[in-house]
């Protein structure tokens, strides 16, 4: 009787110990998943401000366009 107490006492704390091992590292792998996803959130919005200036800068550059073209058409 006593070697099975032993035996569930020894199992019950192997358990506890595993469940602690595998709970720290599953916190600390997401951890290290919320940081990359994070880097990578700053990423796009860093590409996504340069896409919007170069849209901003065709917009420009085609109403001047269409100004010159306009402005050849008068003249011929």
């Amino acid at each position: 009787m006593e070697q099975w107490t032993d035996k569930i006492i020894a199992g019950a704390v192997a358990a506890v110990f595993g469940s602690i091992g595998w709970l720290v590292r599953t916190v600390l792998t997401n951890n290290k998943k919320i940081e990359l996803l994070q880097a990578e959130i700053a990423n796009r919005d860093i590409r996504r401000d340069e896409d919007r200036k170069d849209v901003s800068e065709i917009k420009t550059d085609m109403k001047e366009l269409r100004r010159d073209f306009q402005d050849f058409l008068k003249k011929n």
